[in-house]
This record gives structure tokens, sequence and C-alpha cells, in this order.
């Protein structure tokens, strides 16, 4: 994955839901993790599990690790509230469910951008996207500047 930073500026991997050699060398070299976790409490009840193996075991800050409700308007009736204390942390994005729209996308061999652009996933994807690489951009030397000057003077 290192040798990977040199042809690309972004990567995603999906990894296994244990904490393997493979799936530890990758969340080692990621510089932001994305746990995704469905609003049920069985599944929450274990990426809690996971989410403190992360930080405490391996040290990743909440800086690196931010929490997906995936399926979020699924009507479980859990609260945001309810899901950040089960977390122990608080959801940093949500996506809709989707229906079969990921599968079909993946059965035709076409990626979900390409499969439905338009749909409420799709949409959320790119958000999360969007997102990341705002929050990842260094800050220039310019914008620190004019930032400095309007609080200086």
């Amino acid at each position: 994955l290192r040798v990977l930073r040199d042809y690309a500026p972004y990567g995603v991997v999906d990894t296994a839901s244990g904490f393997g050699d493979a799936t530890l060398m990758a969340l080692d070299a990621a510089d932001v993790v994305l746990v995704v976790v469905t609003p049920d409490l069985v599944a929450m009840r274990s990426t809690a599990l996971a989410l403190q193996v992360l930080a405490q075991d391996l040290h990743y800050g909440a800086d690196k690790v931010r929490v997906v409700l995936n399926r979020a308007d699924s009507g479980t009736g859990l609260t945001d509230a309810t899901i950040a204390d089960v977390l122990a942390q608080p959801v940093w994005a949500r996506l809709p469910s989707s229906g079969a729209t990921p599968v079909q996308a993946a059965n035709a061999g076409v990626p979900l951008w390409r499969f439905r652009p338009t749909a409420p996933l799709t949409q959320g994807i790119r958000a999360i996207a969007t997102r990341l690489w705002v929050e990842t951009q260094p800050v220039s030397r310019t914008r620190q500047h004019r930032w400095w000057a309007r609080r200086k003077g």
C-alpha cells in the first residue's frame, strides 16, 4: 500500500472484519480509517469492541478513526445519541439504505457511481469522499497567512 502512494493520492481498501496481519498492515498505512456499522445493537456492540482495539491497543486517535452509519434511514428506532453512546464515538457520516442497488451493480460488474450515479447511496458515498478530500488537504501558506493576518489585525 505504501508503494501505491507514489501513484495515487488516495486509495480505498475494504478490509476483512477481523484484525489479521493484512488488515493491520492496511490500517497502519491508512491516514483515515472509516469504520462502517449498521444501526442494530448486535453490530454496534461488535463495532464498539473493534473501536476499543483501534483506540486502546493500536493507539489510533479520533483524527484517524471515523464511524460511518450504513443504512442510516432503515428505521431501527435507534437515535444518533444512542448510537454514539454504544460506540463511545459520534457518527461522522451517514449512508442511506439502497435496497438491491449495490448488489445489482456488483453483479453487472459496474461501479456503483456508474451504475446508478444519482442514487442516494451513490450521492452519500460521493459526499463522504468530498468531505475526506476537504479535510485532508494541507493548509496552504497563503491561507494560513490570511487567517493570521485577519486575526491579528
